[in-house]
């Protein structure tokens, strides 16, 4: 179960035989020295989604300029969002 997951994938990837990242979907972009810190690039993004996220209306802050916005998903990840599992 475990191994299925994508924080798995995303942490043994290249470190543990057999397990990689989607190429399709994820790039590593940065390692630190000792390994303990990895950075991966989301590839295929939409255009849609890259709009939707850049528009103000769109993030829910605790006041007007505020630093603290909860993060919410672009429409596009709602169908993926409904086959999670916590």
């Amino acid at each position: 179960m475990m191994r299925e997951s994508l924080l798995y994938k995303l942490h043994s990837h290249g470190k543990q035989p057999g397990v990689v990242a989607d190429p399709n979907r994820f790039r590593e972009k940065y390692t630190s020295k000792y390994g303990k810190c990895r950075v991966f690039k989301v590839l295929s993004v939409s255009a849609e989604s890259k709009k939707w996220v850049a528009d103000p209306k769109n993030k829910k802050c605790d006041a007007p300029g505020s630093w603290f916005c909860p993060g919410q998903y672009p429409p596009g990840m709602q169908k993926i969002l409904k086959e999670k599992r916590d």
